[in-house]
């Protein structure tokens, strides 16, 4: 894809249902700071009704969305409905397209707990959400997909 091309969203979020509340949270915080389109399926069942969900959730996080959003948790990784699973796939591929077109961070890694996802490096930063509030989370991914480096202050 061309590195000018815009992708549907500008964000996407993936999560384990444990972590739903979070999710929705997150993306209410993301969007008053007008981080541009966020995908989060909950908000968007009337384009995901009737799709075959395994394609159409590895469309979403790896063509049509800039940077995703991962909720890593235990239960992220032993969901049962393997979703989660097909969003992080699709998440670390797409963070590995993102890279070649110079897009950094590529992915936005929030951790409930220390599990790893499979073929992140763990040498990227990570949020951790036991410490990291929702706010200060939403406030320095807003101002890096705003393209303004320096977040410091957040």
């Amino acid at each position: 894809m061309d590195k000018k091309q815009r992708r549907t969203y500008r964000l996407s979020i993936s999560f384990a249902a444990p972590q739903r509340k979070y999710a929705t949270d997150l993306c209410e915080a993301l969007k008053s700071r007008r981080v541009g389109k966020i995908f989060l399926c909950d908000y968007e069942q009337e384009q995901l009704a009737g799709t075959w969900l395994p394609g159409k959730f590895e469309e979403i996080f790896r063509q049509k969305t800039d940077r995703p959003i991962i909720l890593l948790s235990k239960e992220y990784l032993e969901e049962t409905r393997r979703y989660t699973r097909i969003e992080a796939q699709a998440s670390v591929f797409a963070m590995h397209d993102r890279i070649a077109e110079g897009i950094t961070p590529p992915l936005f890694l929030v951790k409930f707990d220390d599990v790893e996802l499979p073929g992140y490096n763990p040498g990227y930063h990570t949020f951790d959400a036991r410490t990291d509030t929702v706010e200060k989370i939403a406030e320095i991914i807003a101002k890096i997909v705003r393209g303004k480096k320096n977040c410091a202050a957040a």
